[in-house]
């Protein structure tokens, strides 16, 4: 799509689940490398240009590397899905921020954000 109507790469805004961080964490972040293959499509489909922002959705992490994708495709626990759906709900209104005045504001409004079990 970005490709299509020409977008900018730095107009844009990739939310995706992240295995590094807890349920109920999320994180802006400015380009820079990913292990996360979404992330690399878009970088490979983007000419190689990172200069993307990022909205990483912690979702944990099973502990072990074979459980990874079940863990990824499967439902979290309620207690993990209700952590998760708090943590989006905040992260929405966050990018309202980021829209209206700019990155900072935003990464402090969201950053500073724990959702409680």
């Amino acid at each position: 799509i970005a490709n299509f109507y020409k977008m900018p790469v730095a107009s844009i805004l990739v939310a995706f689940d992240e295995l590094d961080l807890p349920p109920g964490i999320a994180k802006f972040k400015g380009g820079g490398s990913s292990s996360q293959n979404g992330i690399k499509d878009i970088v490979s489909r983007m000419s190689n240009n990172r200069n993307f922002l990022r909205l990483r959705i912690g979702i944990g992490n099973p502990g072990n590397k074979s459980k990874v994708t079940g863990y990824v495709l499967g439902k979290p626990s309620q207690t993990d899905g209700n952590l998760i759906d708090d943590c989006i709900d905040e992260a929405i209104r966050s990018v309202e921020l980021l829209v209206k005045q700019d990155l900072v504001a935003a990464q402090q409004r969201l950053h500073s954000f724990k959702a409680s079990e």
